[in-house]
């Protein structure tokens, strides 16, 4: 009963954050479930569904302690059952295969069955941190003959009160304190109850995460000295019971977790007595005691005077149905309410409650500091003595009742509690507990808890937008981030609207650093060597600065990890300085880091730069290169713009080939591609270089996948979008209109400018041309107004668009593009073919991979003529290379989809990405409670 509540708690907060959940009960705790109206007869939820194993006990089975020898058995035969059950669920017909298992920690025997069959699984512990730390010591306890006891003379000889000094974390505890079995008599050989909690504890530590329903202030010392001795993975998320008030999914309303009929009327009955009067009685849902003792509790109850609820459930007399004598009922009528069970929650919460006796077990006793109910603990067995130590004398909440306690000393100690200077100042440490664990759950605590990452792109078009869609993945899974511009690059951001005015977003946030430049300049095509420059030299030291500062910000949220571009490597000697993990990202294919990767071997090798101008012209750049590992047949004219270059002392070809080497040093590098696009390729560099490599693209199309809607403000373009061009193409037939971008670097003459206006008019085919402002070389591009009247109704000139949304749409049949990574996989991932011609940097080598490797691309030549360029466009459109082209394109979209999609390749190395960056706030956490540590000590 109990660890199905806690563990159906974390079912509903996972479900709330859009996790599909199967929940796999036994036959007999299912059917008393249904029974109870737990489940309000199962009704249908969206994405959460009940299911059953047998375990071969009747429904009519009792939960109390007389029937725990045979429960516990009977949990032994629950393997078979669950083997096949799981694998029906990890083979389904709807495709949602099981992501990973959460067991109970005493059903540890779906550790071997989750590894059988490859599905990872974290273990919930339903006791506390203290309970656990208690319960793992025993073999060692009885390694050293503490347990069992001789004799029963050990009980009240002072025995028990021996201190354990040795237990990480746990201070000068007594024997007695550390459960009910270290009072066995029992041979350890013999006692199948102490051995089945203790070997299921030693398999709870084999797991790689054990989630706990408590808060790190609670048991900031247990805790910490089990993420310093055990090898699991920590996960403190309580108090669980708080965190589920916090769901607003009404759906969930419906499933309770109570094996009793809940008597919801006694909420009335509290309604009529004062605040804190009001005395709450329960011993839990397995506690069993004798008639004496029951009565002893009762009289000792009615005797302090003081209104009183008791929950006594139907098994809760040793032997038979709790019955009260008459005399009994008549001295408690109107100041006592019996009822067989309630809603604990609600009734805790009830203004009315001013003290709880309890018998300590962890839900209860969470849910009472969690209300800043006091507490009057009678432990009865299990882990209930280590949580009575812990509210009595390391919290300062609870007032132990003796084993045996007639009812004087009950009414005696009730009246203390109620009246006294101690329950005075028991009241005001459980309101402070309550407001600790509030605290512990609210937005900015749990903020604490999300990992940070520093995102920093290169400040150009190509590279800001692929760094935003990543920032965007990761916020939607729950990171902090923090978005750094140069100043450069976040004013054109903010005057296209791309931020909305930079609109406040929780947990996204945009910085700049400076870098010298004007906003207003064309720097970066007109100065290329002034603006590769200023990313070198002038932004070192303000990131450094921004750095520094976001790591001991006083809002306590530290650096995880830096996710910086592959053209802003200044950043791993920051990174390293300040003691921050960084991963880099790649924005271009990886073909194309591969080739800058060669650079230096090109120029040892004398293939570069050339040696005069005739080298571009006289079949020299068609030279084979046969030596780059997972690059066949690929020419030398192939490997980028800058191996046409014939200055000795390039500066763009050194920058770029110093960048490549410098993101090789990385730990981890992350690709936009996927793994069926560049196979060889990244198997190539997954093989010869040391970082880790991560390929997630499209990331257009994963952050299609999980739209964000949050996030919809928030654009990375440089230029304002015109996005009256959609409508234009919704005039248009399916498959007719030619879409032309050069990119957002490209620049041309207006010789150039003409050629292609012509040369794609002149193909007669409907076409969107954008044309940015600074396309023209040396001035602003305009058009003639022969040209404007040739094209009138059938071509749309636009200054930028929002290019996913254009590829995606039915109307548009080829891309003619300059072959920009992002734009040829863009292309690639709507199933559009292209018209190439590559410009500089990587997009001869993304142009050759289009043509040779993918065929889904055709290159025009360098110079061509309107003529050569109206006569390609008519081939692909009414041709059979053309019709190959988009049967191929299609193709790779589905691949594209299918990578993406649950069990993708990039799917899958999307989920590991993001539980690497995890873990390295796990260990920031773990070097700073050790740290607190060490303080502490000193």
């Amino acid at each position: 009963m109990v660890k199905w509540a806690t563990i159906i708690q974390v079912q509903q907060l996972l479900h709330s954050r859009g996790f599909l959940i199967s929940f796999v009960n036994t036959d007999s705790s299912h059917q008393r479930l249904v029974r109870s109206g737990g489940l309000d007869s199962l009704e249908c939820l969206d994405g959460f569904r009940f299911m059953t194993i047998s375990d071969g006990l009747p429904p009519s089975s009792g939960e109390g302690l007389k029937d725990s020898l045979a429960f516990l058995k009977a949990m032994k035969t629950c393997v078979e059952p669950f083997r096949e059950l799981l694998r029906e669920l990890h083979r389904p017909p709807d495709g949602h295969r099981v992501t990973c298992i959460v067991s109970d920690s005493v059903m540890t025997f779906t550790l071997k069955v989750a590894e059988e069959m490859g599905i990872p699984e974290m273990i919930f512990c339903s006791m506390a941190a203290c309970g656990f730390m208690a319960v793992a010591q025993y073999p060692e306890l009885v390694r050293r003959g503490l347990t069992p006891l001789k004799d029963e003379s050990y009980k009240s000889n002072g025995y028990l009160d021996t201190t354990i000094d040795w237990i990480p974390g746990m201070k000068a505890i007594r024997l007695r304190d550390l459960g009910s079995f270290v009072q066995s008599l029992t041979d350890p050989t013999n006692d199948f109850v102490r051995n089945f909690v203790a070997d299921e504890a030693q398999n709870t530590l084999k797991a790689s995460v054990i989630i706990f329903n408590t808060f790190d202030d609670l048991e900031h010392e247990v805790l910490h000295a089990i993420r310093a001795v055990f090898p699991p993975r920590i996960y403190s998320i309580g108090p669980l019971s708080m965190q589920c008030r916090l769901i607003p999914d009404s759906r969930m309303k419906s499933v309770k977790s109570s094996l009793w009929k809940e008597e919801t009327e006694c909420l009335k009955w509290l309604d009529s007595c004062e605040a804190s009067s009001v005395i709450y009685v329960n011993f839990g849902s397995m506690t069993v005691i004798t008639e004496e003792r029951l009565m002893e509790f009762g009289w000792g109850i009615a005797n302090s005077n003081y209104p009183f609820m008791w929950v006594i459930r139907p098994d809760l007399l040793m032997g038979g149905h709790a019955k009260l004598p008459q005399d009994f009922l008549d001295e408690i009528e109107g100041r006592g309410m019996i009822v067989s069970w309630c809603p604990q929650e609600e009734v805790l919460a009830h203004p009315s409650i001013s003290l709880f006796l309890t018998h300590c077990g962890w839900n209860s006793t969470l849910e009472s500091l969690s209300f800043g109910v006091p507490m009057l603990c009678w432990p009865f067995f299990s882990d209930q003595q280590t949580n009575c130590c812990y509210a009595c004398h390391e919290w300062g909440v609870g007032l132990e009742i003796s084993n045996n306690p007639q009812r004087d000393e009950i009414s005696s100690l009730i009246k203390e509690i109620m009246e006294g200077e101690k329950g005075k100042e028991m009241r005001e440490k459980a309101l402070k507990w309550k407001e600790s664990a509030e605290h512990s759950i609210n937005e900015g605590e749990m903020e604490m808890k999300r990992p940070h990452v520093v995102c920093i792109p290169f400040p150009t078009q190509g590279h800001i937008n692929p760094m935003m869609q990543i920032a965007k993945l990761l916020h939607k899974r729950g990171f902090l981030i923090s978005f750094v511009n140069t100043d450069y690059s976040h004013q054109r951001l903010v005057r296209s609207g791309g931020l909305d005015s930079l609109e406040c977003l929780d947990g996204f946030r945009f910085m700049t650093i400076s870098d010298g430049l004007s906003p207003s300049s064309g720097v970066v095509l007109e100065e290329p060597k002034v603006f590769l420059d200023a990313m070198k030299e002038n932004c070192v030291a303000p990131f450094r600065k921004l750095l520094r500062e976001l790591h001991h910000s006083p809002d306590g949220h530290r650096v995880t990890c830096i996710v910086s571009d592959s053209f802003m490597t200044f950043t791993l000697k920051v990174a390293e300085e300040v003691g921050i993990p960084e991963l880099i990202f790649c924005p271009m294919g990886a073909c194309g880091l591969m080739v800058f990767a060669q650079y230096r071997e090109l120029m040892r090798r004398g293939l570069i730069p050339l040696k005069d101008e005739s080298y571009i012209n006289n079949g020299y750049l068609d030279t084979t290169i046969d030596w780059i590992p997972g690059m066949r047949g690929i020419r030398l004219r192939d490997l980028g713009s800058l191996v046409q270059s014939t200055e000795a002392d390039d500066f763009a070809l050194k920058f770029v080939a110093d960048e490549a080497q410098n993101t090789l040093k990385a730990s981890v590098i992350i690709f936009n591609t996927f793994d069926d696009l560049e196979h060889e390729v990244l198997h190539a560099i997954r093989a010869v270089f040391p970082p880790r490599i991560y390929s997630i693209g499209p990331l257009s199309r994963q952050c299609r996948l999980t739209p964000d809607h949050r996030m919809k403000s928030v654009k990375s373009s440089l230029w304002k979008e015109e996005r009256e061009c959609l409508k234009w193409l919704d005039s248009f037939e399916a498959a007719s209109v030619i879409y032309v971008n050069f990119g957002s670097l490209t620049v041309i003459t207006e010789e150039r400018l003409m050629e292609f206006g012509w040369g794609i008019a002149n193909s007669n085919y409907p076409f969107m041309w954008v044309i940015r402002p600074d396309l023209l070389m040396g001035g602003h591009a305009k058009l003639a107004q022969d040209f404007l009247d040739e094209i009138e109704g059938r071509g749309m000139l636009v200054s930028w668009c929002p290019q996913e949304e254009v590829l995606a749409h039915p109307s548009i049949s080829f891309f003619l593009t300059h072959c920009g990574w992002n734009s040829t996989l863009d292309s690639l991932s709507f199933g559009v073919p292209m018209l190439c011609w590559p410009f500089f940097f990587d997009q001869q080598t993304n142009c050759y991979y289009a043509c040779n490797e993918w065929g889904v691309g055709v290159e025009i030549g360098k110079n061509a003529q309107r003529d050569e360029i109206s006569s390609l466009f008519k081939e692909l459109m009414e041709g059979e290379k053309g019709k190959e082209m988009r049967e191929k394109a299609l193709k790779w979209k589905e691949c594209a989809e299918l990578s993406i999609n649950e069990g993708g390749s990039s799917h899958t190395n999307l989920e590991l990405l993001i539980h690497e960056l995890a873990q390295l706030k796990e260990t920031e956490s773990e070097v700073d409670n050790a740290q607190t540590l060490k303080l502490d000590h000193k």
